[in-house]
């Protein structure tokens, strides 16, 4: 992450922490997150599971050596190892120390509460 913007092979984005660190961890909320064309998105990655459940359904995806699920209309089909693009608001996005675990940050440039 180099001033805020989080950069991997598969893609990029600006996050609410204005900061610069080597290692970190992203994390996303499955109804924080949208299935999109594979490059449309700011990730690409690959449906891993597809699962219906009830009113919604759980898309898992793969990219790199990270898993995000996505939550998706009911009617949402993809077949597995299909190329897919996530995208999101980058204020969902939560940031944590990938050695230690400590939250960076807040949602939406707040801080967390300790």
């Amino acid at each position: 992450m180099v001033e805020g913007t989080f950069a991997c092979a598969e893609g990029r984005f600006t996050t609410s922490v204005a900061e610069s660190r080597k290692k970190v961890t992203v994390g996303l909320r499955p109804e924080d997150c949208r299935v999109t064309g594979p490059s449309e998105g700011k990730i690409a990655a690959r449906v891993y599971a597809v699962e219906l459940i009830g009113d919604h359904t759980l898309i898992t995806c793969q990219f790199g050596g990270a898993t995000v699920t996505v939550k998706a209309d009911k009617s949402a089909h993809y077949d597995m190892d299909e190329p897919i693009g996530i995208t999101f608001q980058d204020s969902a996005v939560f940031l944590f120390d990938a050695e230690t675990g400590a939250r960076i940050g807040g949602r939406a440039g707040r801080q967390a509460a300790a």
